[in-house]
C-alpha cells in the first residue's frame, strides 16, 4: 500500500474504455492485498486534457500541437503503430522520453525528435505520434476524482476489474464506470473484453469490446 500527495499520473491504463491518463496534482493511493488490487486518486484540477493525434511526415519535426498554453512536464509522448486495415487495432505503442527522444517547445506548441518519424512501418501501417497534455485554461479549478479495483485468480489466467471516474473539463461534468474481463484461454490466446458508460448534460452513451488475441511462441 502506498499513499502520496503531489504530482503524479492517475494510471488508469488497464483498459481501452476506462483509459484515463493524466498528469495532476493531488491525493493518490494505491493497494494490493492478495489476489486483490485496487487503486484510486482525488484532485483539484486548474487544467484541461489534450491529446493530439499526427501521423508521421518522415521528419523530425517540428510538428505543431493544437495548443501552446502547455502546462511544463505534462506531456507523454507516444508512438502508435495502427493495422493498415483496422485503423482501431495497436500494433505496437512506444513510450517516448524527453531530452533522449523529443524536444518540446512550449513556446512555440511545437515537437521537434531526434530522429525522423515515418509515415508508416515495414508492414505499410501507418504511424501516429500520439502527444497527451494539460492545457492551463480552467480558472479555479475543478474536483476530478477516479477508483479503480480488479481481482486476479491464483493462476493468473482470469482478471475481473471495474472502474469509475468522474471529470469535470471545460464543459459539463462526465461521469464514466465500466466493467472489464481479461482471461488466457489456452497456450498464447487471451481474450479481452469490456463494457463502459458515460454520462453528461443528461445524455449517456454506452460501448463495448471484445477482443481476442494469438501470440505463437
Amino acid at each position: 500500500f502506498y499513499a502520496l500527495f503531489g504530482d503524479f499520473e492517475t494510471g488508469f491504463d488497464q483498459t481501452q474504455l476506462m483509459r484515463y491518463q493524466r498528469t495532476t496534482t493531488g491525493v493518490k493511493a494505491e493497494a494490493r492485498l492478495g489476489q486483490f488490487h485496487a487503486q484510486g486518486f482525488a484532485a483539484n484540477v486548474a487544467t484541461t486534457h489534450r491529446r493530439d493525434e499526427i501521423q508521421g511526415g518522415g521528419i523530425s519535426g517540428p510538428y505543431r500541437l493544437s495548443s501552446r498554453a502547455i502546462l511544463a512536464n505534462s506531456e507523454q509522448v507516444q508512438i502508435e503503430v495502427r493495422d493498415r486495415l483496422r485503423s482501431e487495432v495497436i500494433v505496437e505503442r512506444r513510450q517516448l522520453s524527453r531530452f533522449i527522444d523529443y524536444d518540446i517547445d512550449l513556446l512555440a506548441g511545437t515537437i521537434t525528435f531526434k530522429q525522423p518519424v515515418l509515415s508508416r512501418d515495414p508492414d505499410f501501417n501507418p504511424q501516429f505520434i500520439v502527444v497527451d497534455y494539460e492545457v492551463d485554461s480552467l480558472a479555479g479549478g475543478h474536483f476530478n476524482a477516479g477508483v479503480r479495483a480488479d481481482w486476479t485468480t491464483a493462476d493468473g489466467k482470469v482478471r475481473i476489474g471495474g472502474s469509475f471516474v468522474s471529470d469535470r473539463g471545460e464543459n459539463e461534468r462526465t461521469n464514466m464506470a465500466g466493467l472489464d474481463l481479461k482471461a488466457k484461454l489456452g497456450e498464447g490466446t487471451e481474450l479481452r473484453a469490456e463494457v463502459a458508460a458515460s454520462r453528461s448534460a443528461g445524455a449517456t452513451n454506452t460501448a463495448w469490446l471484445i477482443e481476442a488475441e494469438h501470440h505463437d511462441g
